[in-house]
């Protein structure tokens, strides 16, 4: 078994990763977001945080890209109370399309 760490190794152990099945975070939330725009799919995610989330806290809710702010959405529509808490001025995560002005 492979235990992610700072550098995770090289593109050999990440080719025998993907050919054994194990997917990155960018293919999840590239599934993700594919699922959502699916009108059948959106309504199966609807119903399964509806039974499955009591409530949901987002923090640092300015460093959302519009993934994450599509989930929110979803977990509202679902009628599950949502609290979010943000810093404007602590958009870190630009560099995976975070954008404040959302």
């Amino acid at each position: 078994m492979t235990f992610p760490g700072y550098g995770i190794g090289a593109r050999d152990s990440f080719e025998q990763q993907l050919a054994a099945g194990v997917c990155t975070h960018g293919e999840i939330r590239q599934v993700l977001a594919a699922a959502l725009e699916e009108p059948g799919l959106h309504a199966v995610l609807s119903e399964y945080l509806a039974v499955t989330l009591e409530a949901v806290v987002v923090d640092e809710v300015f460093d959302a890209d519009g993934l994450d702010l599509q989930i929110v959405r979803l977990v509202c529509e679902a009628g599950i109370p949502v609290t979010l808490i943000g810093d404007p001025w602590q958009a870190l995560y630009g560099f995976r399309g975070a954008r404040p002005e959302l």
